[in-house]
């Protein structure tokens, strides 16, 4: 049964006037609002413990419109205590992206909640194929992934990523040492490790870590860690690779210094070129061709056993500070915005520059550092790179080169916004569902972003188009929904 309004029981719920509840109880008890809050869910959010003990044996197990239950909303507001009255009511039950209460509690880092969840919602995945541990570890909750690992570690998600990438895409130092012995070594599916990822963020102390376990792991088109850093003018990160790597050449028979040269990094270029000496002898079995993923060992000639402190460069190493974490009302943790490899969630906007965020023409071209995609997404630019290489060999011209290398930047660019925008999107999602007062003001942002996401697509299509006229980047269908938000 549903209502689009807001009852007096849902307000003595959110308040804790147990007089007031029960009073209206019988009347107004599993009325939903028009967002499918009920009171119990009110008295959740607010950690109304009393109110939440009376609403579980009327309310318990329903959910709002985006099937969240009293259990996940009580967790993801930070009232374990409240969350634990319900577990025997709610644990099982999943919200509309597949995310289950154990999920909410890796993210929030309620040990005892953990426990008494994991029987049976452990090895849980989302609607994305991500994990309790996977939370966890992006999260940089120590405590919960030791609890987790031995259940979940090893699991890789639908484009898949292991626990331990996403500690490293968001700077978790710590999660990354608990997930070395579990994890080190498995790969997505193209062959991109953690190594590369902290090689493409310039975390050099994860690198460090993940060196004597990952280096010489190549993709599926050569790619090393070591070519990664010298693409993205990672310095420390170059001396730190290069004596265990710097003989791999990509498949198309590129080196770690071609790719510096070529993407303008200069310096890397000349370290490399004068460094050759410090090499260790080159290996025709690990010539940069492939990498084990999660169902593949490592072979016993790989160089990389033969890692140790003897092989690495003096880095000159820069210091990354480290964003604060603070739990969400969605349960996942939120960092300040460009401080660092770590600070990953709601950055402020980038205002669009489309003069500064082009490569000039010819192959002696920078990318921007305004930042970095995450390895999550769809777009992966290295391969883009391996893309404009192979054209180069192919004998296509400098302009077409020019072409491919403005593509990687606005993607690089326009897709760091989209993420932005998306968590911005996904945060006011939260607050409607949960808002008894203020729609109107918060739905106002809703549509803002909407719109402010579906400019930025419609500009992408248009730089595609203008780098090669004539191609249709959009079916029907996306044209459609396109039109229906104007």
């Amino acid at each position: 049964m549903s209502s689009n309004i807001y009852t007096a029981l849902m307000e003595a719920a959110r308040k804790g006037d147990m007089i007031a509840l029960r009073q209206n109880l019988r009347q107004q008890a599993r009325l939903k609002d028009n967002l499918g809050v009920t009171a119990l869910m009110y008295a959740a959010q607010a950690g109304r413990y009393e109110a939440v003990s009376l609403l579980a044996e009327y309310e318990a197990g329903m959910q709002d419109w985006r099937g969240k239950t009293a259990l996940i909303t009580a967790i993801q507001n930070g009232h374990a205590e409240v969350a634990r009255i319900l577990v025997p009511y709610e644990t099982g039950l999943r919200d509309t992206d597949g995310a289950t209460a154990l999920m909410s509690a890796a993210s929030m880092g309620f040990s005892s909640l953990i426990q008494e969840l994991l029987e049976k919602e452990v090895k849980c995945v989302d609607d994305n194929g991500k994990t309790a541990l996977m939370y966890a570890a992006e999260s940089n909750q120590v405590d919960a992934v030791r609890i987790l690992l031995k259940h979940e570690a090893g699991i890789r998600d639908s484009s898949g990523q292991t626990a331990m990438m996403y500690a490293t895409v968001s700077g978790n130092i710590s999660v990354i040492e608990l997930l070395l012995g579990y994890e080190a070594g498995v790969c997505k599916d193209n062959g991109w490790s953690c190594l590369m990822t902290a090689a493409k963020l310039g975390n050099f102390e994860a690198a460090e870590l993940l060196a004597p376990k990952e280096a010489c792991l190549a993709k599926q088109n050569g790619m090393t860690a070591l070519m990664v850093a010298a693409q993205f003018d990672h310095e420390d990160i170059v001396r730190l690779l290069m004596a265990a790597e710097g003989n791999m050449v990509r498949k198309d028979g590129l080196s770690a210094r071609n790719i510096a040269s070529q993407f303008g990094n200069h310096d890397v270029a000349d370290l490399l070129a004068n460094s050759t000496h410090l090499f260790l002898p080159p290996n025709p079995s690990v010539s940069a061709k492939s990498s084990r993923n999660a169902n593949g060992p490592r072979p016993e000639n790989d160089p990389s056993k033969a890692f140790t402190s003897s092989t690495l460069m003096p880095p000159q190493r820069h210091q990354y500070p480290h964003a604060p974490t603070t739990p969400t009302t969605r349960g996942v943790t939120k960092r300040e915005g460009h401080q660092g490899p770590g600070g990953y969630s709601t950055p402020a906007l980038i205002e669009s520059n489309h003069n500064n965020s082009s490569h000039p023409d010819g192959n002696n071209s920078k990318l921007v550092e305004s930042y970095i995609l995450s390895e999550a997404s769809q777009f992966d630019n290295i391969t883009l790179n391996a893309t404009l290489m192979d054209s180069v060999h192919s004998g296509h011209s400098a302009s077409n080169n020019s072409k491919i290398l403005k593509l990687i930047t606005e993607i690089d660019c326009k897709d760091c916004e989209i993420d932005a925008l998306k968590k911005q999107v996904t945060q006011l999602q939260n607050q409607l569902s949960h808002k008894a007062d203020g729609l109107v003001d918060i739905k106002a942002d809703y549509v803002s972003q909407a719109r402010q996401l579906q400019k930025m697509a419609e500009y992408m299509l248009e730089f595609a188009n203008e780098i090669e006229p004539g191609i249709n980047y959009m079916n029907s269908a996306t044209t459609q929904k396109s039109d229906a938000l104007k």
